[in-house]
Protein backbone atom coordinates (compact mmCIF):
# COMPACT_ATOMS: atom_id res chain seq x y z
CA UNK A 1 0.00 0.00 0.00
CA UNK A 2 1.47 3.44 -1.26
CA UNK A 3 1.41 6.39 1.77
CA UNK A 4 1.07 9.91 1.01
CA UNK A 5 3.21 11.94 3.78
CA UNK A 6 4.62 15.69 3.76
CA UNK A 7 6.49 17.79 6.56
CA UNK A 8 7.50 20.92 6.30
CA UNK A 9 10.87 21.33 4.91
CA UNK A 10 12.53 23.53 7.20
CA UNK A 11 11.99 21.25 9.90
CA UNK A 12 13.18 18.35 8.05
CA UNK A 13 16.47 20.41 7.65
CA UNK A 14 17.01 20.70 11.68
CA UNK A 15 15.83 17.10 11.76
CA UNK A 16 18.64 15.90 9.61
CA UNK A 17 21.00 18.50 11.69
CA UNK A 18 20.01 17.07 15.02
CA UNK A 19 19.33 13.58 14.48
CA UNK A 20 21.00 12.72 10.85
CA UNK A 21 17.84 11.17 9.79
CA UNK A 22 15.78 12.49 6.39
CA UNK A 23 12.31 12.76 6.72
CA UNK A 24 11.65 10.70 3.45
CA UNK A 25 13.69 7.70 4.80
CA UNK A 26 11.94 8.08 8.19
CA UNK A 27 9.21 7.13 6.44
CA UNK A 28 10.17 3.84 6.38
CA UNK A 29 9.21 3.02 9.97
CA UNK A 30 5.64 3.10 8.59
CA UNK A 31 6.33 -0.30 6.52
CA UNK A 32 7.26 -2.03 9.84
CA UNK A 33 4.47 -4.69 10.65
CA UNK A 34 5.61 -5.01 14.43
CA UNK A 35 5.89 -1.21 14.94
CA UNK A 36 4.10 0.54 18.05
CA UNK A 37 1.88 3.75 17.79
CA UNK A 38 0.30 5.82 20.30
CA UNK A 39 -1.29 8.77 21.17
CA UNK A 40 1.28 11.74 22.16
CA UNK A 41 0.02 12.97 25.15
CA UNK A 42 3.09 14.84 26.58
CA UNK A 43 0.78 18.11 25.70
CA UNK A 44 -1.95 19.62 25.11
CA UNK A 45 -1.92 20.04 21.08
CA UNK A 46 -4.64 21.88 18.54
CA UNK A 47 -4.72 18.13 17.09
CA UNK A 48 -4.53 14.65 17.53
CA UNK A 49 -0.78 13.55 17.53
CA UNK A 50 1.41 10.20 17.31
CA UNK A 51 4.40 8.53 18.22
CA UNK A 52 5.22 5.46 16.10
CA UNK A 53 8.60 3.20 17.18
CA UNK A 54 9.61 0.86 14.40
CA UNK A 55 12.36 -0.60 12.69
CA UNK A 56 14.48 0.08 9.57
CA UNK A 57 17.03 -1.39 8.37
CA UNK A 58 16.91 -3.38 12.40
CA UNK A 59 17.41 0.34 13.58
CA UNK A 60 14.46 1.50 16.42
CA UNK A 61 13.00 4.60 15.34
CA UNK A 62 10.30 7.03 16.67
CA UNK A 63 8.88 9.19 14.50
CA UNK A 64 5.90 11.93 15.79
CA UNK A 65 3.15 12.36 13.36
CA UNK A 66 -0.40 13.39 12.62
CA UNK A 67 -3.28 12.58 10.02
CA UNK A 68 -4.52 15.23 8.32
CA UNK A 69 -6.82 14.22 5.39
CA UNK A 70 -5.72 11.08 4.49
CA UNK A 71 -1.66 11.88 4.45
CA UNK A 72 0.77 11.16 7.14
CA UNK A 73 1.94 14.57 8.53
CA UNK A 74 5.62 14.41 10.00
CA UNK A 75 6.30 16.48 12.51
CA UNK A 76 9.22 17.51 14.86
CA UNK A 77 8.71 16.40 18.13
CA UNK A 78 7.64 19.27 20.63
CA UNK A 79 4.92 21.56 21.17
CA UNK A 80 3.01 23.41 18.16
CA UNK A 81 3.13 26.59 18.96
CA UNK A 82 2.33 28.31 15.90
CA UNK A 83 2.43 27.46 12.60
CA UNK A 84 4.29 29.99 10.22
CA UNK A 85 3.23 30.95 6.55
CA UNK A 86 6.54 30.68 5.78
CA UNK A 87 6.84 26.99 6.04
CA UNK A 88 7.34 25.11 2.49
CA UNK A 89 5.59 21.88 2.50
CA UNK A 90 6.81 19.11 0.96
CA UNK A 91 4.75 16.26 -0.47
CA UNK A 92 6.28 12.18 -0.57
CA UNK A 93 4.77 9.10 -1.52
CA UNK A 94 6.05 6.14 0.00
CA UNK A 95 6.21 3.04 -2.30
CA UNK A 96 6.71 -0.09 0.10
CA UNK A 97 8.53 -1.46 -3.13
CA UNK A 98 11.00 1.09 -3.81
CA UNK A 99 11.15 2.67 -0.36
CA UNK A 100 14.16 5.30 0.03
CA UNK A 101 17.69 4.12 0.87
CA UNK A 102 20.19 6.10 2.78
CA UNK A 103 23.37 7.40 0.58
CA UNK A 104 26.86 6.23 1.49
CA UNK A 105 27.42 9.54 3.32
CA UNK A 106 24.00 9.95 5.19
CA UNK A 107 24.60 5.54 6.36
CA UNK A 108 28.03 6.59 8.02
CA UNK A 109 26.91 9.76 9.69
CA UNK A 110 23.78 8.12 10.98
CA UNK A 111 25.58 5.12 12.09
CA UNK A 112 28.91 7.30 13.88
CA UNK A 113 25.51 9.48 15.14
CA UNK A 114 25.21 9.32 18.56
CA UNK A 115 21.06 8.52 19.36
CA UNK A 116 19.03 12.06 21.14
CA UNK A 117 16.20 10.77 22.72
CA UNK A 118 15.16 13.76 24.23
CA UNK A 119 12.43 14.43 22.00
CA UNK A 120 10.68 11.12 22.37
CA UNK A 121 8.26 10.36 25.52
CA UNK A 122 9.42 7.58 27.87
CA UNK A 123 9.04 4.53 27.33
CA UNK A 124 7.73 3.13 30.70
CA UNK A 125 4.84 0.84 31.27
CA UNK A 126 2.32 3.61 30.63
CA UNK A 127 3.54 4.14 26.83
CA UNK A 128 3.64 0.15 26.35
CA UNK A 129 0.09 0.01 27.61
CA UNK A 130 -1.29 2.63 25.58
CA UNK A 131 0.60 1.40 22.66
CA UNK A 132 -0.75 -0.76 19.88
CA UNK A 133 -0.32 -2.01 16.15
CA UNK A 134 -3.07 0.98 14.77
CA UNK A 135 -1.56 2.31 11.46
CA UNK A 136 -2.31 1.68 8.81
CA UNK A 137 -6.04 0.29 9.92
CA UNK A 138 -6.65 -3.01 8.85
CA UNK A 139 -9.08 -2.93 5.19
CA UNK A 140 -12.17 -4.42 5.44
CA UNK A 141 -14.12 -5.80 2.44
CA UNK A 142 -17.19 -4.26 1.68
CA UNK A 143 -19.66 -3.78 -1.43
CA UNK A 144 -21.37 -0.72 -1.47
CA UNK A 145 -23.39 1.28 -3.91
CA UNK A 146 -23.31 4.54 -5.13
CA UNK A 147 -24.36 6.53 -7.44
CA UNK A 148 -23.30 5.84 -11.67
CA UNK A 149 -21.63 9.50 -11.63
CA UNK A 150 -20.10 9.50 -8.59
CA UNK A 151 -18.20 6.53 -10.02
CA UNK A 152 -17.33 7.97 -12.75
CA UNK A 153 -15.89 10.76 -10.94
CA UNK A 154 -14.35 8.62 -9.22
CA UNK A 155 -12.45 6.59 -12.05
CA UNK A 156 -11.75 9.73 -13.78
CA UNK A 157 -9.05 10.30 -11.36
CA UNK A 158 -7.16 7.19 -12.98
CA UNK A 159 -6.15 4.23 -10.67
CA UNK A 160 -6.71 3.85 -7.30
CA UNK A 161 -10.20 4.79 -7.13
CA UNK A 162 -11.21 2.50 -3.82
CA UNK A 163 -8.45 4.27 -1.85
CA UNK A 164 -9.80 7.87 -3.04
CA UNK A 165 -13.13 6.36 -2.11
CA UNK A 166 -11.27 5.93 1.50
CA UNK A 167 -9.58 9.00 2.38
CA UNK A 168 -12.74 10.53 0.97
CA UNK A 169 -14.83 8.70 4.32
CA UNK A 170 -11.51 9.13 6.32
CA UNK A 171 -11.16 13.28 6.04
CA UNK A 172 -15.06 13.54 7.00
CA UNK A 173 -14.51 11.06 9.84
CA UNK A 174 -11.73 12.68 11.21
CA UNK A 175 -13.53 16.40 10.52
CA UNK A 176 -16.51 15.11 12.93
CA UNK A 177 -16.20 15.62 16.61
CA UNK A 178 -15.27 12.31 18.94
Amino acid sequence: MVMDFEWDARKAAQNVAKHGVPFDYAARVFLDPRRLDTEDMRFTYREQRWVTLGKISGRLFAVAYTLRGGVVRLIRPGRLMHVSRGDTMKRYRLDPKKPRQLTRAEASRLKAARLDYSDIPPLDKAFLTRASASWPPVKKQLTIRIDEDVLKWLRAHGRGYQTRINRILRVVMESQPR
